[in-house]
């Protein structure tokens, strides 16, 4: 009967040859022992006497291997990393040998007293081997002017890293108070303490000109902060841990001479209304996240020195039980250059469009905005992005007066996701050949989604961008047609057009192949930047290669993230 041997035996064996320098053959017994182990801590053990075989075998690679196999069978077991950290050396690599240590400090239990002391041990022998002969003190060498320039180009989270290096740093960093007027806690990876705040204000003389809040939740301190700072101009709110909109108020009626607001935390509506009334100053105002279901606010202006506005809804396709009030709230802003729209699906508030022709805008965001039709814009328009909500058909109302829509000065222009598109909409709002040339013509165009009508062209002499002259232009540098029902066709007869200037061209999820690839690559001269992600159409990257050698940065990739969060691959 065949007797067979055990993991135990086989490395009994393993070490009998290594005491006979037997090197190969210990391999052998202790890789049959891995291979026949059953226990972690044994396989640990193996991985280790094998690594010791390697190393005396002069094959560092292997020996370094092994070192990290038996780190990962048993992380608790300092022979592990004692044996990697060695081998790294050996390699020259101490970096990577210190690190080796600093993870084994994480993982050895601090029980196991006499272990732990010994990789402390040599993690601090390597660091001192690393570090220089003498450590200098670039405080003490640089010229004062510079040393301050350097201080000055930090972040507000290292310049508060540097005042733990000694005590010089922190003399000198605590007693500039123009070090302190930016108070961003952005970069707050955890609760930041009514004593660091007070500190921080006392260190910058009361001079805040500009605080960012994370991280913190004592309203009595950002109101004394709001108080105390009279030259307080902006405030920035990321987040504000168990606060209602109560406290962002009452921020606001301490800090009268704020000129710039941006709130991403939850708040209603009328408190950003009561926001606008008690800061006459401001200028920019930023409501990222209201709730839908409070009371509508209510606007006592005039806001006159009011010229960007932005406000988000919390959640996107979400019916909005509070009205907007819009049209009250324009008519009080005389500056107003730039207004943004987001996630707002009351149509009983703005769903019938409103007056905007009386507005000085710049700049229009519509985005997931339940409305009928597009509002009387301003001629001084200059940007234009409008996302309806689904299922809108309507773009400009069919009884239009063309004169209610003149944007001459209009240089962007983006429509996402609308129900349908028609070629009089785009003549309406851009014109025709019969208009005065004095109108500019766009830079920016974008297009994205999939519309109802079939025979709709693009490029061709009857299509949707031949509607008027401003389109199609040696000024047009950017062109996104991402998920629009593009194909090789009508990348040819695009460029049958004068689009010299474009620099770049989007067509994610387009059915263009590679000969659109190529005609883009060969007739645009200052073609800087393709966007050909999830275009199946696309079976090679010969196509791709090509264009880059063009020098034309192409992004092609066919991943996108699934719902769940996991990435999914079309290929």
């Amino acid at each position: 009967m065949v007797q067979t041997l055990s993991s135990d035996d086989y490395e009994q064996l393993g070490r009998s040859y290594y005491k006979k320098k037997q090197y190969e053959k210990a391999v052998e017994a202790f890789t049959t022992a891995i291979e026949t182990s059953t226990s972690a801590t044994a396989i640990s053990s193996l991985y280790d006497r094998r690594a010791a075989t390697h190393d005396k075998l002069e094959n560092l690679n292997a020996a370094l291997q092994d070192g990290r196999d038996a780190i990962r069978a048993n992380k608790q077991d300092v022979r592990g990393y004692l044996r990697t950290a060695s081998v790294l050396e050996k390699k020259n690599m101490l970096d990577k040998a210190v690190a080796i240590y600093a993870y084994g400090l994480k993982h050895v239990p601090v029980e196991h007293r006499d272990e732990f002391a010994l990789l402390q041990q040599l993690h601090d022998r390597m660091t001192r081997k690393l570090a220089p002969a003498e450590a200098i003190d670039p405080m003490h060498i640089l010229p004062m002017e510079l040393w301050s320039m350097v201080i000055e180009y930090l972040s507000f989270k290292h310049r508060v890293k540097c005042i733990r290096v000694n005590r010089a740093w922190k003399n000198y960093i605590t007693k500039q108070p123009h070090l302190w007027t930016d108070l961003d806690l952005s970069g707050a990876q955890k609760p930041v303490g009514r004593k660091f705040i007070r500190n921080a204000i006392n260190h910058s003389n009361y001079g805040v000109t500009r605080a960012v809040i994370h991280r913190f939740q004592h309203a009595d301190v950002l109101r004394n902060i709001a108080s105390a700072c009279k030259s307080l101009t902006t405030i920035e709110i990321l987040s504000l841990d168990l606060m209602l909109s109560s406290s962002i108020v009452e921020m606001a009626q301490c800090a009268r001479g704020l000129r710039k607001v941006i709130v991403s935390t939850d708040m209603t509506m009328d408190a950003a209304s009561q926001i606008l009334r008690f800061c006459p100053h401001l200028e920019h105002a930023e409501f990222r996240a209201i709730d839908f279901f409070f009371q509508d606010p209510e606007w006592k202006g005039p806001f006159t020195n009011l010229h960007t506005l932005k406000i988000y809804g919390m959640k996107k396709n979400m019916r909005t039980m509070v009205q907007l009030n819009l049209r009250h709230l324009v008519t009080q802003t005389p500056l107003l250059h730039t207004l943004e729209l987001r996630n707002w699906n009351n149509p009983a508030d703005i769903g019938l469009g409103f007056d905007l022709a009386s507005v000085p805008l710049k700049h229009l965001t519509l985005s997931d905005v339940n409305m009928r039709w597009m509002p009387h814009l301003p001629p001084t328009l200059e940007t234009l992005y409008w996302q309806p909500t689904s299922g809108t058909d309507l773009f400009i109302p069919p009884d239009a007066d063309t004169n209610d829509y003149p944007l001459p000065k209009l240089s962007s222009f983006s429509l996402h996701d609308a129900h349908e598109l028609r070629l009089d909409d785009f003549t309406t709002l851009l014109g025709t050949d019969d208009d005065p040339p004095t109108s500019t013509p766009l830079t920016h165009i974008s297009l994205k989604g999939h519309y109802n009508r079939k025979d709709l062209t693009l490029f061709s002499p009857a299509g949707l961008f031949t509607t008027s002259p401003r389109l199609l232009t040696p000024s047009l540098h950017t062109l996104s047609l991402n998920t629009m029902e593009v194909t090789d066709d009508d990348i040819e007869a695009l460029l049958t057009h004068p689009v010299s200037g474009l620099r770049a061209v989007h067509l994610a999820s387009t059915r263009v192949t590679g000969a659109s690839v190529q005609m883009l690559a060969d007739a645009l001269p200052q073609l800087a930047s393709l966007n050909l992600d999830l275009c199946a159409g696309i079976r090679g990257r010969g196509a791709i290669e090509y264009a880059r050698t063009k020098g034309v940065a192409v992004s092609y990739s066919m991943v996108v993230p699934s719902s769940s969060g996991r990435k999914v691959r079309y290929a």
